[in-house]
């Protein structure tokens, strides 16, 4: 009889906990306020699928986690609890994978960097890094499915010279004809040096068919230091992309007038290797560009940077091939008192989605969204407190995510 009193009262106060959790995250669900989007131009569905993700401080008050989408705001405080439990963000794209191919998705993390998915496959091509015994056991763990059959195709294999390394990352998939492409950054052990790959395998065949080392870079040298970022690849044409593009940006260190050692940056340049000649080329960025590789993206020949201006923000169109600035667009989106916060950006399926980072009660971010194609500007708009007496005149609001769904 004991035992199932205890369990009884266990039921219980599970039931009030849940209760309390509830009841607080209502109560507290008055304390924040609604943000909206208010369009100045343009078409208002083009940002129906968008979602924006930051940080909402209350004057005073710690920061709140905070998702802003035409449907509505919702805080951490408002989320269920199995989603406070796992917090995490899971990017859109594989929210959906793991609906639709279940079976597929099983044991997989959420990293979108090792999926490559066309009408007819979806690839996942990670690398292992072994168990906690035998740890940097690095071997390739890739899987083919092919949706029209439903058939799974999987092998591993070892990585070259997995001694070398103290850790590889995946950082893209491509494929075509059969051909998986993986690119891979990894650090070689005991020195200050990064390696970029491409591994080539034959699916089919099953086995490894080149590793080509497109890129090697030691961090520290006796007068300065370096820093290589590859730029995001985005394949709206459904094509297989032609380059791999990487930002360098080398920065030598100088002494100031009482005495104090600091790093200046000197150069950025664009290294780019070509998939298909394995040829590799590095240009110097023209001084209109800050080369910044997180608002960076590559689509066929084209690298797009998205940086701030003095008239707003920029969105500046740069030609592998020709070396040269093909279109620069400017967005009037920032204002004075943001120019130390700066823009944040995305591009999905063809269009460039641009936030200001910051807005408070006396400064509105902006938003626009932008056709790359043409360089049209199809969406101008504001964040807006929906209703100002629910805000607190000093809050502060802070990005830190751009989602279309």
């Amino acid at each position: 009889m004991m035992r199932y009193w205890k369990i009884i009262s266990i039921t219980i106060i599970s039931i009030l906990a849940i209760g309390a959790f509830y009841i607080q995250s209502a109560l507290a669900e008055n304390n924040f306020p609604d943000f909206t989007f208010t369009i100045k131009s343009g078409d208002e569905e083009a940002v129906e699928n968008l979602m924006l993700q930051g940080s909402y401080y209350g004057e005073g008050e710690k920061g709140q986690n905070v998702t802003i989408q035409t449907t509505g705001t919702a805080y951490s405080n408002n989320n269920s609890l199995l989603d406070l439990i796992n917090p995490y963000y899971i990017n859109p794209k594989i929210k959906r994978l793991q609906k639709e191919y279940r079976g597929f998705m099983r044991g997989k993390e959420n990293n979108i960097a090792p999926f490559y998915e066309d009408e007819k496959l979806l690839v996942y091509a990670d690398v292992d890094w072994g168990s906690m015994i035998n740890d940097q056991d690095f071997t390739f763990d890739i899987e083919v499915l092919e949706k029209e059959s439903g058939e799974t195709e999987a092998f591993e294999l070892e990585v070259p010279e997995k001694n070398k390394y103290d850790y590889i990352y995946v950082e893209n998939v491509q494929m075509a004809d059969e051909e998986l492409k993986v690119i891979t950054r990894q650090s070689v052990k005991r020195k200050n040096q990064n390696e970029f790959h491409v591994y080539r395998f034959d699916v089919s065949a099953q086995k490894l068919i080149s590793d080509d080392l497109i890129a090697s870079y030691q961090e520290e040298n006796d007068t300065g230091w370096s820093y290589t970022d590859l730029i995001s690849s985005s394949n709206t044409s459904g094509e297989e992309n032609k380059y791999i593009a990487f930002v360098k940006t080398i920065l030598e260190d100088v002494q100031g007038e009482g005495g104090e050692i600091y790093s200046e940056e000197v150069a950025k340049e664009l290294v780019t290797y070509n998939l298909e000649t394995k040829q590799m080329k590095s240009t110097e960025l023209p001084d209109e560009i800050n080369g910044e590789s997180h608002n960076a993206v590559l689509i066929g020949k084209m690298v797009y940077f998205g940086q701030d201006s003095e008239a707003g923000g920029e969105l500046i169109a740069y030609n592998i091939d020709s070396e040269e600035i093909d279109s620069n667009q400017t967005i009037d989106l920032l204002s004075k008192e943001q120019e130390d916060f700066g823009l944040l950006m995305k591009i999905h399926e063809g269009k460039m989605y641009v936030a200001n980072l910051f807005s408070d009660r006396d400064t509105n971010g902006g938003i626009a969204v932008i056709e790359l194609d043409t360089g049209e500007i199809v969406y101008e708009g504001f964040i807006n407190v929906e209703n100002l007496k629910t805000a607190p005149p000093g809050y502060e609001l802070f990005l830190n995510e751009i989602m279309v769904q």
